[in-house]
Parts: C-alpha cells; structure tokens; sequence
C-alpha cells in the first residue's frame, strides 16, 4: 500500500499484505503472521508472498457467531 494517506477498512484495496493488515490492526505482524499460523485468519502464499482478501480480515473481525454486531455491544434486546 502507498504513503498517501491513512489506511482504513474502506480505502483497503481487495487484498492486503500481512504489513497492511497489521497497519490496519495496529498490531505487529507477527502478530498478523501468528493468527494466520492458527487458522484464525485466512491467506493465501502467493509465491513467497502472504496475501489476506479484505473479506478474510471482516470476517476475522466480525465472527459470524455475533450476527454482524461488534463484540462487547450490547445485543439489540438489551437495553443500551
């Protein structure tokens, strides 16, 4: 991804380097590296390249368990 600006969920292209997804986390990618190690992200090597599809990181970010809601938010039937 190009220094031209702040990387956000919105401006990230289809498919991300493990740099841009830990820019985007802010975490260090080992980190990024470590959960892809576990399964818990999907990536694809593409030669010696690791590559995340935007749609991995959404979903590793919003578990299909939680009906799209974020973790920790109140569900809809609980008063807020």
């Amino acid at each position: 991804m190009s220094d031209t600006g702040t990387l956000t969920l919105d401006t990230a292209p289809d498919v991300l380097t493990v740099a841009d997804v830990a820019a985007l986390l802010g975490v260090a990618e080992s980190t990024v590296r470590g959960a892809i190690a576990r399964r818990e992200l999907h990536a694809v090597n593409l030669g010696r390249r690791i590559i995340v599809p935007k749609a991995a990181l959404v979903r590793f970010l919003v578990p299909p368990d939680t009906d799209g809601r974020v973790i920790g938010a109140p569900s809809p039937d609980e008063p807020g």
